[in-house]
């Protein structure tokens, strides 16, 4: 396996150090390990979760227009605005109600929630190409639609990630619809460079505002991932731009370091924010204000591609701040999550011996005691231990593997030595 074709570069070629391995450490050998130990989680999970992507996939292809072209309405009946207004609403609870399907009919988090989706269909069609031209049968009130999986996964992209061009439909009429009913980059603010949640709904003073900075940057991961899969080279592209300049927007306003210039002393102190206006920055999130809330709404979900969103200099700042916070209110920590997130910034930003140990010993010995050291930590957060699959957006595979990626790397301070010690982005 080579390490480096497994992440998305978002920088130029002098940025890339700090994925290059010393002889000294054998990543390959470190990963080759961790995957004789998880690779009996790796399937079981992707059935698992495949069920519910496809109840979401299915849901967004009666609710939106549909992936061959047709509207949600009656075939040859009348198509006034109000008339579709009124089918829709009747169809679709979440085009009436802001709380129904967690506001995605009203664009709430739509680019975060189909982003999971598009990524388990690129996972899937990696080893099962032919899955995406399966059929749905999905019974509606209109009649049965059997529209292919491929073409339902592009409907959710064209979602929240249409590019200014449209590619992969034959069909110049389905183009066109396209065309007409998507906008390019929905969330995007292409002058500060990140993606709003808070869609049509709910209009404030401070203006739209986003939550989770990684959740729309593992978004447009997963379309580059999933065009890649496809072979769709120009969707890839568009996907690699759009994740890399909300993973620069992350760094700059979101998730903040000391030397941060653009925040008051103050501020820099706090480690991140909870939300980021268009016209203000709060510490709080709609889940609460607890520090290790906030923490983890910016850092999930974990996943090896965690590593580009996630700057080593700013995990070496917050993760004590985090871990102050759990400790404080540990069984609340514990039932939300809170854990989770913690338990995969305490092994990232360790040391670990598979990167810079002391000579005389044996490598091999200590690379196997740290593995299973740093498995039992995951196999013992307490979501994994209660709730096995049923932990939002958290998977036991994803975890092991994340942390498998950390090890190999050395961890957050031998990557930072990599980058000299000035942290990814100097411009703040």
């Amino acid at each position: 396996m080579k390490i480096k074709e497994t992440f998305f570069h978002s920088r130029g070629a002098a940025d890339s150090r700090r994925f290059v391995f010393s002889p000294r450490t054998p990543a390959n050998g470190v990963l080759s390990h961790w995957f004789s130990v998880t690779s009996s989680f790796l399937q079981l999970e992707a059935f698992c979760l495949l069920s519910r992507a496809m109840q979401l996939a299915a849901y967004a292809s009666i609710c939106k227009y549909s992936p061959d072209g047709r509207r949600c309405g009656r075939p040859g009946g009348a198509r006034t605005a109000e008339a579709m207004s009124s089918q829709l609403s009747s169809a679709c609870p979440a085009l009436r109600n802001s709380e129904v399907e967690a506001g995605a009919g009203l664009y709430y988090g739509t680019h975060a929630f189909f982003g999971y989706v598009v990524h388990m269909a690129a996972v899937v069609a990696k080893f099962d190409l032919g899955w995406l031209s399966r059929r749905l049968s999905i019974t509606t009130q209109y009649g049965l639609r059997t529209p292919k999986i491929h073409h339902v996964v592009l409907a959710l992209i064209r979602n929240f990630a249409t590019p200014a061009f449209l590619q992969g439909y034959k069909e110049l009429s389905v183009t066109a619809q396209l065309r007409q009913f998507f906008v390019v980059a929905r969330h995007k603010d292409w002058w500060f460079l990140n993606s709003y949640s808070s869609g049509v709904q709910h209009p404030d003073a401070l203006g739209p505002h986003q939550e989770s900075s990684s959740e729309a940057a593992f978004a447009y991961w997963a379309v580059a991932m999933y065009a890649k899969v496809t072979g769709d080279r120009r969707l890839e592209q568009w996907g690699r731009v759009l994740a890399a300049t909300e993973i620069y927007a992350a760094n700059a306003y979101i998730h903040i370091k000391e030397w941060n210039e653009i925040y008051p002393p103050a501020v820099r102190y706090l480690g991140a924010i909870g939300r980021l206006h268009e016209n203000a920055a709060v510490f709080n999130t709609i889940e609460g204000v607890e520090p290790f809330k906030i923490f983890s709404k910016q850092i999930i979900p974990l996943t090896p591609f965690s590593l580009e969103i996630i700057d080593a200099g700013w995990a070496l700042w917050m993760t004590e701040r985090w871990r102050n916070a759990c400790v404080s209110n540990l069984s609340k920590c514990f039932r939300e999550f809170g854990d989770i997130g913690l338990t995969h910034m305490s092994l990232f930003t360790q040391k670990w011996t598979a990167e810079g140990g002391p000579d005389g010993i044996d490598r091999e010995a200590t690379i196997k005691a740290e593995i299973e050291q740093a498995t039992q930590q995951v196999l013992h957060i307490n979501c994994f231990q209660v709730k096995s699959f049923d932990c939002g957006v958290h998977t036991l595979s994803n975890a092991l593997f994340f942390v498998a990626m950390t090890h190999a790397l050395g961890g957050a301070p031998t990557i930072l030595d990599a980058e000299d010690g000035n942290g990814r982005y100097r411009i703040y």
